[in-house]
């Protein structure tokens, strides 16, 4: 069974490099001439954090469909009211996960939205919906409200989840992932929006196997399923991946190519580069694909976007791995 996912975020990117199963959608904004939100056909992503969203969800269950709802703004920002309506609009189409990566704080809005999250629910709809990367600072609605389920990001292995039955709080894996974005363009993804994706692609596949009549049968289902039910007071971030450094005489030269060519583009001392993450030495989550271009042009190879993570790119040493296991063999 075909699992639809209704996703509500900054709307998607419908090309034929994006390869997304898209098969419809909405937008609800706010309108830039009065205080009204207004809907409208056109769902296409301004700023690329939907398509992201899209990307991970389709890579973690390919056979699923999705039902595009805008209603994040260029500014990734967008209105209560606006987003009820968003969730009234649901109670009409034939979904079955409503994923939002976002957060809000409390508003006045708040008790109709519970009840609104309970109509859905009562549709076997399943909220599932993101705490806020700085929820200390408010923006954790409608993650808390009890007929949602809460999802914060950690780095985890093997893609698995737990689950808190009691408070129906997620943690799912956030490492940052290259996803596409605006057309033409890749970046990493993490933090709290990426790992609600990826839970919401879990559950996909949970339905597809084996579809929920009731919300006591998706809780039996996500306690099996779940890596652990006890959600861990201080989670730590792994140690960063072991890249062998033995190298051969071929790998150290092209080792030094790698070095030369980061040094240039982020105007670093080719004496003095960088032994730890290059992430302290001015690489960002929006860069990264710049560099693998140019990497690509100056070994003249090509290196699947998709495979790479955050780890990829944690050194000097790992970014030469993944070349030489493309020149040399893995």
């Amino acid at each position: 069974m075909r699992t639809t996912i209704a996703l509500v975020d900054s709307g998607c990117t419908c090309d034929d490099k994006s390869q997304l199963s898209v098969i419809g959608g909405m937008a609800f904004l706010r309108a830039k001439d009065n205080n009204t939100s207004r809907e409208y056909d056109d769902f296409q992503d301004e700023s690329g954090h939907g398509t992201a969203c899209a990307a991970v969800i389709q890579r973690e269950n390919p056979s699923v469909s999705l039902y595009i709802v805008k209603v994040l703004n260029t500014n990734l920002e967008t209105d209560t009211d606006v987003l009820l309506k968003a969730l009234e609009h649901l109670l009409y189409v034939d979904v079955k996960i409503i994923n939002l990566s976002l957060a809000a704080r409390y508003s006045s809005y708040m008790g109709k939205m519970e009840r609104l999250c309970g109509a859905l629910l009562e549709q076997n709809k399943i909220i599932v919906s993101s705490y806020g990367n700085a929820a200390a600072n408010g923006y954790q609605f409608p993650a808390t409200l009890p007929n949602v389920l809460g999802v914060r990001g950690n780095i985890l292995i093997d893609r698995k989840f737990w689950y808190n039955p009691m408070t129906n709080d997620i943690v799912c894996d956030s490492t940052p992932v290259m996803v596409p974005t605006l057309p033409g363009n890749y970046r990493l993804f993490g933090g709290n929006s990426k790992a609600t994706a990826l839970f919401s692609g879990l559950l996909s596949r949970i339905f597809n196997e084996k579809p929920m009549t009731s919300i006591r049968e998706l809780k039996e289902m996500l306690m099996m399923c779940a890596q652990n039910t006890t959600l861990p007071q201080n989670m730590e971030f792994p140690s960063s991946p072991n890249i062998d450094s033995r190298l051969n005489e071929n790998e150290r030269q092209m080792l030094k190519r790698v070095v030369s060519l980061f040094c240039n583009k982020l105007h670093k001392d080719y004496n003095q580069w960088p032994k730890d993450s290059l992430f302290f030495q001015g690489l960002r989550v929006d860069n990264c694909y710049d560099l693998i271009k140019e990497l690509e042009d100056a070994f003249a190879i090509r290196i699947s976007v998709e495979d790479l993570d955050f780890f990829s790119f944690y050194s000097l040493e790992s970014l030469s791995y993944i070349v030489g296991g493309i020149l040399y063999g893995a």
